[in-house]
């Protein structure tokens, strides 16, 4: 089969018993996305076993937007590129291993893309035969 073809995955029916707050939540978050309630759920489970799950054992915690700006902004260019090393050698190797089960590049840019999304940073990533620039 071609890898132009894009698999379906093998989905299965199930029943849960869900708060009626918690499913009218659930349907203003996907008519405020312009995604089906179906999409929606699958992409809040696919968040949670992908990151949430091992978050909290990789040491991980969430910090506001503007204090991770605070922190990036007073540093020059190179400071600020000898930090990126330092946390990728030292911090992502582990959170790699315990995330993907392994750290290449290719598992790393997906943690930062993972990680990107659901902390809601914006980033653009482009991939230009070897060259992968991560903007964020």
């Amino acid at each position: 089969m071609s890898d132009d073809i894009i698999q379906k995955q093998t989905t299965e029916g199930i029943t849960f018993r869900i708060p009626s707050s918690s499913i009218n939540l659930l349907r203003e978050e996907s008519k405020k996305k312009q995604v089906s309630l179906n999409t929606l759920v699958n992409q809040i489970l696919k968040d949670h076993l992908e990151w949430h799950t091992y978050a909290a054992q990789a040491r991980m915690f969430h910090v506001p937007r503007s204090t991770f700006s605070r922190l990036v902004d007073n540093l020059t260019e190179e400071e600020l590129s000898k930090f990126v090393v330092t946390i990728a050698k030292k911090d992502f190797v582990d959170i790699g291993l315990l995330l993907r089960g392994e750290f290449t590049l290719l598992s790393f840019l997906n943690i930062l893309e993972n990680w990107s999304r659901i902390s809601s940073i914006p980033y653009k990533q482009k991939i230009n035969d070897d060259i992968h620039n991560f903007i964020l």
